[in-house]
């Protein structure tokens, strides 16, 4: 949808993907047919796959090979020459020079690069499949793998719609198999840690939390490098492939290699860094839960010039839970002291500054290798004879290396998925959570583009514009 469509065009836009979100949801839940229908290929037992035992070697496949892959084509790479315990065996990319980069990258054999994500997937050998492509593509490769067997982990968002969101959270579930949603910060231990410390009641009840993720990039945001036409151009580059479900379009290379600029593909900075953001703090305030109403604002503040996008430079909204709390994110991609008011003590940037819980007892302030609580004055003597000041700092490594709720921490985001796949821990961040996640930054999106309040009915798993609880 351009900047120009109107407000009732939006609304009767996202009535229709909630219909079919709707309908494509109840037949996935009620026969083996459906799901042929929603990934485009039969749907497998998982007796069929290769059961990985604890030392079992893990074969993955990748699909999507930009420049986030490359993060993890490197890590993948490095630790199969360091433990011998991963193998890369299959790449799958639409674009013909990424598709000699991901070769080079992973060591894969001539037949073993595919143009089709389905004929990967397919194949016996492998046992996880990485999905590093953009936002509107997450759910129909997810479930593609997932159909075939496969654990899966999955670049953050988790999908671009709740409906995917919610497909997947019941495949995972429905196949037994392990999907990592790849926003590393669920491997913090800090967040875990924060967790245990509130639920033992150390800063009271949760009220509200503040966090952000802010930078300032004159040249506008997610304005990504363009490949010369003599490499990127519509014999190189699969341009339907790339569009899939959204609208169709000439080809354009902005588009293409700067595709989180659009609403068409992304949620800007609401599914690429709030993600990141929020996601923690539900786990930190514990038992995380599906959002009750969601607000937000925003815009294009300040016009970068030559810069074309649909999604804001500057973007704020209030989620708030059943459990009686909000959370609250703003960020600016043109200025990067975020919500917290000032940079971080540690000499970090200022877009990464501490994240605050503020409870009726006391305020946590989450400041990555430390949690600082500093009591609320009216209960100041009482947590002083308790901490011995009336403010109580946790080293979180300390934490961690002694054990406490996390023996032998696992603070490798990728490392966990792969003991997960080996059936030796759980995943920090699995399919429900990202669905549950998915439902309060979609919420934000369509909140902003409608310029209406958003609800959502956990029961009926249903978003709304109506009121759905009592405040």
């Amino acid at each position: 949808m351009s900047k120009r469509s109107s407000r009732r065009e939006f609304l009767r836009e996202t009535a229709a993907g909630t219909i079919a979100a709707s309908i494509g949801t109840s037949l996935l839940v009620k026969s083996a047919q459906a799901e042929e229908l929603l990934s485009g290929a039969p749907a497998v037992s998982t007796s069929t796959r290769r059961v990985l035992g604890a030392n079992d070697r893990v074969n993955f496949g990748f699909i999507g090979m930009g420049d986030r892959m490359g993060a993890h084509t490197g890590y993948l790479s490095r630790r199969q020459k360091d433990k011998a315990d991963v193998q890369a065996v299959a790449i799958a990319e639409i674009y013909e020079k990424r598709k000699k980069r991901g070769q080079q990258q992973t060591g894969v054999d001539d037949k073993s690069i595919y143009h089709d994500y389905r004929e990967l997937c397919a194949r016996k050998d492998i046992d996880a499949v990485v999905i590093a492509t953009p936002d509107h593509w997450h759910a129909r490769h997810a479930l593609e793998a997932l159909n075939q067997g496969k654990h899966v982990y999955l670049e953050k968002p988790m999908t671009y719609t709740i409906g995917e969101a919610r497909d997947l959270a019941l495949k995972v579930k429905e196949k037994k198999l392990v999907l990592q949603v790849g926003s590393q910060h669920l491997s913090d231990f800090q967040f875990w840690k924060a967790r245990e410390v509130i639920s033992q009641g150390a800063i009271g009840k949760v009220l509200w939390a503040t966090t952000s993720y802010s930078r300032n990039t004159p040249t506008g945001e997610w304005n990504w490098p363009i490949d010369p036409d003599e490499e990127a151009n519509e014999r190189t580059i699969d341009w339907k492939a790339f569009l899939g479900s959204a609208p169709k379009r000439p080809f354009d290379k902005d588009r293409y290699f700067r595709w989180r600029k659009y609403w068409d593909y992304s949620g800007g900075m609401a599914t690429d860094l709030f993600y990141h953001r929020l996601s923690p703090i539900m786990v930190a305030v514990g038992n995380p839960e599906f959002p009750t109403r969601v607000t937000a604002g925003g815009g294009i503040y300040s016009p970068v010039d030559g810069d074309i996008r649909d999604v804001p430079d500057t973007y704020f909204t209030s989620i708030e839970f059943p459990g009686k709390y909000a959370v609250l994110i703003g960020s600016s991609m043109l200025n990067s002291t975020g919500f917290t008011g000032s940079p971080a003590a540690d000499g970090r940037p200022a877009g990464l500054q501490p994240q605050l819980i503020r409870g009726t007892q006391a305020t946590m302030y989450l400041e990555g290798k430390q949690l600082r609580i500093v009591a609320e004055r009216p209960y100041a003597k009482e947590f002083a004879a308790k901490h011995g000041a009336n403010e109580w700092v946790i080293d979180v490594e300390a934490a961690a290396k002694s054990g406490g709720e996390a023996p032998g921490w696992t603070s490798d985001h990728m490392g966990n998925f792969i003991n997960a796949a080996r059936g030796k821990e759980a995943v920090h961040f699995d399919a429900e959570l990202g669905w549950k996640a998915m439902v309060a930054i979609r919420l934000g999106i369509d909140a902003y583009r409608s310029g209406q309040t958003m609800y959502y009915d956990a029961a009926k798993a249903k978003a709304t514009t109506k009121p759905t609880f009592r405040a």
